[in-house]
């Protein structure tokens, strides 16, 4: 009995603990994204828009850095960004954050998309 409550509550502390890192990646948005690159001098529009839904992600911008397209896309799990690298060949080689994907050959951009947390 001992054994078998013990081995519950070590289950309950572990998803516990598992649950809170995946919270900080779900606290960033677009609106985290779009304050970052407004901060370093980046001109952003947020009505212009990529299209996102074909590679199904949820939302996206676009905006470009020194005549270079600069293209965040929003995903809503990890399962959709599989998807989409599947789908995409080229996603694979875009830089990562949380839920987010950068397309883009701008290394400043790059560099601003990289440090948001």
């Amino acid at each position: 009995m001992k054994k078998s409550l013990f081995s519950l509550l070590f289950i309950i502390i572990l998803a516990g603990c598992s649950s809170s890192v995946d919270g900080n990646k779900s606290k960033m948005s677009m609106e985290t994204f779009v304050q970052a690159f407004e901060q370093e001098g980046f001109e952003i529009d947020v009505d212009k828009k990529p299209m996102y839904s074909l590679i199904g992600a949820k939302d996206g911008i676009i905006f470009e850095n020194d005549n270079r397209p600069v293209k965040i896309y929003e995903f809503d799990s990890e399962d959709s960004i599989k998807k989409a690298k599947e789908a995409l060949p080229a996603a694979k080689d875009w830089d990562r954050n949380g839920l987010f994907l950068l397309e883009t050959k701008d290394e400043k951009s790059k560099e601003t998309f990289n440090k948001v947390k």
